[in-house]
């Protein structure tokens, strides 16, 4: 996702709002409201477990886009070792490596809501 250097300062900007928001919203008292994991109610829906033929192991690896020896290969995962530390970064900086394909929005959030500092608080905390 390429991003021009207007839409990096009101991206930014944005986030920056999100995340003020973020902050407030930590603030309210919720000791009284029972902890939930799904705001609609849901349930499972089973059924009996079938045995069915699977794939052919040699159709499913035509279709693979790097075989090697009978697997699937996957690249390695770079971004692990980045420089970049998306805690302690600026908003701007965020939206740039976004930009640069440096660092994913799924990352951003992983790791910046639980733990981000705003002033002299952390989220999470």
């Amino acid at each position: 996702m390429a991003l021009s250097d207007e839409e990096v300062e009101r991206y930014g900007s944005q986030l920056e709002d999100l995340l003020k928001h973020v902050d407030d919203l930590k603030q309210l008292d919720t000791s009284d409201v029972a902890a939930t994991a799904q705001v609609i109610e849901s349930r499972n829906v089973m059924r009996p477990d079938t045995l069915v033929p699977c794939l052919d192991h040699d159709v499913v690896m035509a279709g693979a886009p790097q075989p090697q020896h009978g697997f699937f290969r996957v690249p390695k995962n770079h971004r692990r070792g980045r420089v970049m530390d998306p805690v302690r970064a600026s908003a701007r900086d965020i939206a740039r490596a976004v930009n640069a394909r440096e660092i994913s929005a799924v990352e951003i959030a992983e790791t910046m809501i639980p733990q981000c500092r705003i002033g002299r608080r952390t989220l999470g905390a």
